[in-house]
């Protein structure tokens, strides 16, 4: 079907786009799942002990500096969700996307592409395309 001496140039053209998008999608969702600077809350006791001096200058520190790791993981999980979200679309259209690349392609080499068969046929000669016999030639004209 796909290959061959008269290869189906729609199914190819569908077969093509459907595996182009999933792809694509593919793709997006694997860049969502790679590794990234990702934080763990948390401190090291013994150090947090050592530098305890003064404790409301400590809890200021420790609140901000969770505050901006907090930052930058929520940075990190919207970059993936994002990413993981137009995967999941571009790949849920692959497959509507092939079928109508298969019918638009399949429109196009038909003789009744928007209605102009009528010309295709008088181009060929005759009604049945084969351009012989008692009704060759023109719509109209007696064989």
């Amino acid at each position: 079907m796909i290959s061959g001496a008269h290869p189906n140039l729609a199914l190819v053209g569908a077969a093509t786009s459907t595996a182009i998008f999933l792809y694509v999608g593919a793709l997006l969702c694997a860049g969502a799942a790679r590794p990234c600077d990702f934080f763990v809350a948390g401190y090291e006791p013994k150090r947090l002990a050592a530098a305890a001096q003064d404790e409301t200058w400590i809890l200021r520190y420790s609140a901000e500096d969770v505050q901006v790791r907090i930052d930058s993981n929520r940075a990190s999980l919207v970059r993936a969700s994002r990413l993981f979200t137009w995967g999941r679309l571009i790949a849920l259209l692959a497959v509507p996307l092939g079928v109508i690349m298969f019918f638009s392609i399949s429109l196009a080499a038909s003789d009744h592409f928007f209605g102009m068969g009528h010309l295709v046929r008088s181009r060929r000669g005759g009604a049945g395309g084969c351009g012989t016999g008692a009704g060759a030639g023109t719509f109209g004209e007696a064989g």
